[in-house]
């Protein structure tokens, strides 16, 4: 998009260049050209860095379902919790097996890396 490409010529540029599936080509292509340059990525990355660090200092994933907040608001949305006048966010079934557990603890240890989730 910075060189003025047509969505097909970057489309042939990540295939004939840099040897990616037509798949993949078409993926990234259409993700960049819809989300204006990544930047849809760009934001979702520092929310899931910042997902990480909440989990390193040992927050409490269950409250992030609460909906679209950020973990500043953690302290508010416990006391409208505690006044009940919120609700807790009923998890899936997939949130409570032991997979997803595992997953969840690992991403909480001090030592996890973003590059740990590749």
């Amino acid at each position: 998009m910075i060189r003025c490409y047509y969505f097909s010529d970057a489309y042939r540029l990540l295939v004939d260049e840099y040897s990616l599936s037509v798949d993949q080509a078409f993926g990234i292509t259409l993700r960049v050209f819809r989300g204006g340059g990544l930047a849809k990525d760009a934001v979702y990355l520092r929310g899931l860095i910042n997902t990480l660090k909440y989990l390193q200092q040992r927050g409490d994933l269950k409250l992030l379902f609460i909906g679209k907040i950020h973990q500043n608001h953690i302290p508010l949305i416990k006391e409208l919790l505690n006044r009940e006048v919120l609700k807790e966010h009923i998890l899936t079934n997939h949130y409570h097996t032991d997979e997803f557990q595992e997953r969840l603890k690992k991403a909480s240890r001090k030592d996890f890396q973003l590059t740990d989730m590749v």
